[in-house]
Order: structure tokens, then C-alpha cells, then sequence
């Protein structure tokens, strides 16, 4: 919709009341979101329960940061692959991956730090026919 207004109302005040709006993903350039796939593999002995966020950077391109994992906390286990689908709002190529693991467990104590390693990362864009 962005700042095109000709869809609203010309009566002012505008009259607020639930309305729906939906948008359509086109299989031909331009798309309106650029589907990538996020393999990631993490390393270690402990398991971590946290939300994943994730930014992409690129030259001229820099995505919003995501939350990929969903609402609820996800148990990251150590050697296992996870697969998430992101949907980044702009295509080009990007050359930074930020992942941002939030957690609510205390972690001013020095016992309670958890280290997260990362074995495999891979992030690719699907397939034609996949988007």
C-alpha cells in the first residue's frame, strides 16, 4: 500500500472500522517478498532455549530485523540442523548475516552463560518453482 492514498475514504474524519486487505505474490519479477531458506547448525553440548532473530546486509540492501523461530521459545539442540523459511522485503545480494539469540534466562552469572557455536550456516535463495 505504501504511500499511495487513493484507497482511503474521501470523508474526513476517517471512519476506523476492521477492513481487510490482501496481497498477491506474483511467480515473475518484481516479487513482493524474496523467499530465502536459513540452515543452520549449531555446535557444542547444551541445548539453548531462545527466540532467533536475524538482519541481512548488503550493499545497497539492509532487511528489518526478523524473528524466524516464531512466537514461542524454540530448545536449539547442539548438532541438529533447523531449517527456517525468511522472507526478505528486498532482493540483492547480501554480504552480513547478523543472528541474534535471545533468551530470558538470568545471565549475570557466570554459571549460567551459555556459549553457541555455530558449525554450518547456509542461507540460499529457493527455487523458481518454490516461490
Amino acid at each position: 500500500m505504501g504511500y499511495d492514498i487513493t484507497w482511503l475514504p474521501s470523508s474526513r474524519p476517517l471512519p476506523f472500522q476492521p477492513m481487510a486487505a490482501f496481497l498477491t505474490i506474483t511467480s515473475a519479477p518484481p516479487y513482493c517478498v524474496t523467499p530465502l531458506l536459513l540452515e543452520l547448525n549449531l555446535g557444542g553440548i547444551l541445548s539453548v532455549e531462545a527466540k532467533l532473530y536475524i538482519q541481512l546486509i548488503g550493499n545497497a540492501v539492509k532487511t528489518s530485523t526478523m524473528l524466524v523461530s516464531g512466537r514461542h521459545m524454540t530448545e536449539f539442540v547442539a548438532n541438529k540442523v533447523y531449517q527456517f523459511m525468511i522472507s526478505a522485503d528486498s532482493d540483492g545480494d547480501f554480504h552480513t548475516l547478523s543472528l541474534e539469540f535471545s533468551t530470558q534466562r538470568l545471565l549475570y552469572l557466570g554459571i549460567r552463560k551459555r556459549r553457541i557455536s555455530i558449525h554450518h550456516v547456509l542461507l540460499s535463495y529457493l527455487p523458481k518453482g518454490r516461490r
